[in-house]
């Protein structure tokens, strides 16, 4: 067969090398194994210190927290004068209050302190005067009339001693003494509550009964009077302290007897008093 001319193609064969083999599919890289969950506050970021992964950075290069692809960068805005801070100091208030707690807690220690130390004193002092001066410290027996007297005139047993020292501070405040104030007297008290005041004042006689009927009149305080008793004598109304009694004239002698009113009832305690006044008539 002739060939045509130009052509360059020959029957069942061509010119020149053959054709090369068509180029292997390329090999597809591992996938990296996906990274670990992202919390609340690591939203935007990747950890890539687990060690290098395929297609990750170099040896040698930055670790740590790094923004993933497409993320917004990440830093400090300028301060929102709203926003709130959870970790804000405590109000000065409660601080202020605190330490008043304290100051005053040291205050009340010291006090007691100070208050046990005089108690110890005081009750030393108190304890060397009774061994001391038994009598001047509580009194010593009434000299207008004797226990037994006074005992079976109110129907138990009592104990009379002069109001003096510091039974005249202590129970001085608290028995009756509105009339004859100056006057020497006794305070009287028994184991059943009974607590009475007597006085008596020698040698004026009139002048020093009239003196006490006008106090008891301007006081406000002046009771009916009283026929059966002595020369004169008239009851007393209740004292602040709760105490009613009588105040008597035998002679030249003058008594005020007054018991501390248990019952609220002025009859009774100027009746208990004009029973102790006749132990004290001469």
């Amino acid at each position: 067969m002739n060939e045509e001319p130009g052509s360059g193609v020959h029957d069942g064969a061509q010119d020149g090398p053959p054709a090369p083999p068509p180029p292997a599919a390329p090999v597809e890289p591992a996938p990296a194994p996906p990274p670990p969950p992202a919390g609340p506050a690591s939203r935007g970021l990747t950890w890539d210190t687990l060690g290098p992964t395929p297609g990750g950075p170099a040896p040698g290069g930055h670790t740590g927290w790094t923004p993933a692809p497409g993320s917004a960068p990440q830093g400090w805005g300028p301060a929102s004068p709203s926003a709130q801070v959870d970790w804000a100091a405590p109000k000065s208030g409660s601080n202020g209050c605190l330490q008043a707690c304290l100051v005053i807690g040291a205050i009340l220690f010291v006090l007691a302190i100070v208050g046990l130390a005089a108690l110890f004193i005081v009750g030393g002092r108190v304890a060397q005067q009774i061994s001391e001066d038994p009598e001047g410290f509580l009194g010593g027996p009434c000299p207008f009339v004797t226990d037994f007297a006074l005992s079976d005139a109110v129907g138990e047993d009592v104990t009379a001693m002069t109001l003096v020292g510091f039974a005249d501070g202590t129970m001085g405040a608290v028995l009756d003494k509105r009339l004859l104030p100056a006057a020497e007297d006794c305070w009287v008290v028994g184991r059943n509550g009974f607590a009475a005041r007597i006085a008596v004042q020698d040698g004026a006689g009139s002048t020093a009964f009239d003196q006490a009927r006008t106090t008891a009149t301007d006081g406000g305080f002046r009771g009916p009077d009283l026929r059966d008793i002595g020369d004169a004598a008239f009851c007393t109304e209740t004292s602040a302290a709760g105490s009613a009694g009588l105040l008597v004239r035998f002679g030249d002698r003058v008594a005020y007897v007054s018991v501390v009113d248990q019952q609220g009832d002025e009859a009774q305690a100027c009746n208990v008093s004009k029973v102790i006044a006749r132990t004290l008539e001469p």
